[in-house]
């Protein structure tokens, strides 16, 4: 298989209210990439999404604050044209 890729998706609080539901979906192409890891942990994953139900479960997030999530994945195919 291919190389292994990191992406970093960062989430700030820009509103004027605290968030206690944030919900987040990441669609990817499943022909060039799958998933190895995610933190947080997600709470499904298939067909190419990673859905995540509430990011603020627990704690929510605050005006102005951030928050981040590491995603994983492998490299199945190239996107090089020979």
């Amino acid at each position: 298989m291919g190389q292994e890729l990191t992406f970093t998706l960062y989430i700030t609080n820009t509103g004027d209210s605290v968030l206690t539901s944030l919900p987040l979906t990441e669609t990817f192409d499943s022909a060039y990439l799958s998933l190895l890891d995610a933190q947080p942990a997600p709470s499904a994953s298939a067909g190419g999404q990673v859905i995540w139900h509430n990011l603020a479960d627990g704690s929510p997030l605050g005006v102005n604050a951030a928050t981040q999530v590491h995603l994983r994945f492998q490299a199945q195919a190239s996107t090089d044209q020979l």
